[in-house]
């Protein structure tokens, strides 16, 4: 081929962070479910971190939920 400018190709995959060596948003994810449904907090297949941040996320909410309908 011919002969670029760079030595090096860098994959920019759109849409694909994992690929660009982006760790897993793992947290963010565990939490929203968490608050999403409640009955999650109390399982342990969660981190105890991710559910006291759900419970202090739920206990600045009305009704202690994000729901419109609780």
């Amino acid at each position: 081929g011919i002969k670029k400018s760079f030595n090096n190709v860098i994959k920019a995959n759109i849409g694909d962070a994992h690929a660009m060596g982006q760790k897993p948003i793992s947290f963010i994810r565990q939490v929203l479910a968490c608050v999403s449904d409640p009955s999650l907090i109390n399982s342990v297949k969660y981190p105890s971190d991710v559910r006291q941040r759900a419970e202090l996320l739920l206990s600045g909410c009305g009704g202690h939920s994000v729901g419109s309908y609780r």
